[in-house]
């Protein structure tokens, strides 16, 4: 969806440009950075998720790796 909404933005603010239409060009470019703002927001909160998850695993031991068949440990 964030690739819509900056599109739209884009198309927006280049057809205010075009016209002359300075509120319209304006719309465009804040509705373009919102998306591109909710993007960033959005891969911040993966990253964060990301992070919690093996920090989680690491405190429960979970990131032992698992015994593969011939994995001999000696």
């Amino acid at each position: 969806m964030g690739n819509v909404e900056k599109a739209k933005g884009r198309a927006k603010a280049v057809a205010g440009r075009l016209t002359g239409d300075e509120r319209l060009r304006e719309e465009g470019e804040a509705e373009r950075s919102r998306a591109v703002f909710d993007e960033k927001v959005e891969e911040a909160g993966d990253t964060v998720r990301g992070a919690a998850e093996r920090l989680r695993e690491t405190l429960e031991g979970d990131d032992e790796p698992d015994d593969e068949p011939g994995d001999e440990r000696r």
